[in-house]
């Protein structure tokens, strides 16, 4: 009974703890001490994390919610969470500084502010009015850096807390007599942020130059980190980054087939497709029968193939639906769709044939047009041409290419209609003179010498007004 009451006691102060705030400074006084240790930092290293002090000052401004994810049991024991980043840190880190990594740097960097912030612990009331003063005044701070030295974090912070903390009473005194941060409080302040600098600075140091265990590091949490990574950078387009944190999670062995699914649902759900497609494709590879994966990607060939039809290019749309039936035949719409695509490419290609079709045609009678022409056949040559026209005239502009060739060919018949109309009209008197000899004499020979001078003549008028006739029904559009 005794021992199932001291665990729900436990239980209890647990809950209360992790549910208290973070009481160490704000958050002007967070960012301008994590800002300080990123330029001492930069300059006693080889490392210019002052490049990437934008995301070193992201991580110092985390929402309470991812606060609480990444430091977890921060409540209870600060020092162990703490600890706990550093081992990760460590044990992500790659031959350069990422901007994700200098995010998680400037995370690190406010709990180690908030663990050495005077007054944390201390009177409420009090607590509220010296962090007040405080953002008020750190701006005007003359830091005094010291050495960097490698930290073992229990024993580190242990000293660095007793330093901070060492002077709370007198300073809830000051401030109850009406002295606030005029007295002891606004004396330390230097060393106070310059002790709180230091220990930033100490412990990004100690993540570059010492090396920790694999063994003590969590598998789960390099894979959040990664994960995490991912999803800071999908969110922010950088996709050449996204690319080099999944080969690095591939070349440290932590990739397992639900990490590569969750990146390729990231992947997927950011629009980065064909990323996507890769990762599930090696899910696939090493699991066929990943129904859920296999399910997505011909989502999307499903997707890309409603897009190609949107756009009247069935060739894409078909190939698009194939893939998705490939990748997924059970899927209730990709058959289906392949099959109408199919039909629709069938009909498209009729019409393409009966077009080029009508081409043929009309060009066939051009070429009869012409014959007929040569032989001074007036009459048919028209009729060829005007039945060309007509074969054109019935192309649709469905195919370009077939519109294109069929506007050129009835240009071309319009041209010689007009050019046939102008001879026959300019010239009915000579043409009159050529078609006729023959039938002339034939007549004439019915009727004697005498009669070849008036029969010539009677022929030669009937001639000419049939060819004036001719041209005249000839009419261009």
């Amino acid at each position: 009974m005794l021992k199932q009451r001291i665990v729900r006691w436990i239980s209890v102060l647990t809950a209360s703890a992790m549910a208290c705030p973070a009481f160490g400074w704000g958050p002007e006084t967070q960012r301008s001490v994590v800002s300080s240790a990123g330029h001492l930092f930069s300059r006693s290293s080889s490392i210019p994390l002052v490049n990437l002090i934008d995301y070193v000052h992201q991580g110092v401004g985390i929402s309470d919610a991812e606060d609480q994810a990444l430091f977890l049991g921060y409540g209870v024991d600060p020092v162990r969470s703490i600890q706990r980043e550093m081992f990760l840190l460590q044990g992500v880190k790659s031959n350069r500084v990422d901007p994700y990594f200098a995010y998680r740097m400037g995370a690190l960097g406010k709990k180690v502010v908030e663990l050495l912030a005077p007054m944390r612990d201390a009177n409420a009331s009090v607590r509220e009015r010296y962090n007040a003063d405080v953002e008020e005044r750190i701006g005007r701070v003359r830091l005094q850096p010291s050495k960097r030295i490698l930290v073992e974090p229990q024993l580190y912070f242990a000293r660095l807390v007793r330093q901070a903390t060492d002077n709370d009473t007198a300073i809830v005194v000051d401030y109850r007599s009406g002295l606030g941060i005029d007295g002891i409080a606004g004396k330390l302040l230097t060393r106070d942020a310059s002790r709180a600098v230091d220990a930033v600075v100490d412990v990004w140091y100690t993540i570059f130059r010492s090396r920790v265990d694999f063994v003590d590091i969590s598998r789960t949490d390099m894979r959040e980190y990664m994960l995490s990574a991912i999803d800071f950078y999908l969110k922010k387009g950088n996709i050449a980054e996204v690319n080099d944190v999944y080969v690095r999670a591939k070349a440290k062995f932590i990739l397992t087939p639900n990490m590569k699914r969750i990146v390729g649902d990231l992947y997927y759900d950011n629009g980065y497709f064909q990323e996507a497609l890769m990762v599930y494709g090696e899910l696939l590879a090493e699991n066929p029968g990943l129904r859920q994966v296999s399910k997505r990607i011909a989502e999307y060939h499903v997707s890309v193939g409603e897009e190609a039809l949107t756009n009247q290019n069935l060739e894409d749309a078909r190939e698009a639906f194939t893939l998705a039936v490939q990748a997924d035949v059970l899927h209730p719409e990709a058959q289906r769709k392949l099959v109408l695509t199919n039909r629709a490419i069938e009909k498209r290609e009729g019409r393409f044939a009966h077009q080029k079709g009508l081409i043929e045609a009309a060009q066939r009678s051009e070429m009869d047009a012409e014959e007929s022409e040569l032989s001074r056949d007036y009459a048919r040559s028209i009729q060829y041409l005007r039945a060309s026209e007509r074969n054109y005239n019935e192309v649709t502009g469905e195919f370009a290419e077939l519109r294109r060739l069929a506007n050129v060919g009835t240009r071309s018949v319009q041209m010689r209609l007009t050019q046939m109309k102008k001879a026959l009209v300019e010239n009915a008197q000579l043409l009159s003179g050529s078609g006729f000899t023959y039938d002339a004499k034939q007549l004439a020979s019915g009727v004697g010498d005498t009669g070849i001078e008036a029969m010539t003549s009677t022929l030669k008028a009937d001639y000419r007004s049939v060819l004036e006739e001719v041209a005249g029904e000839i009419e261009i559009p």
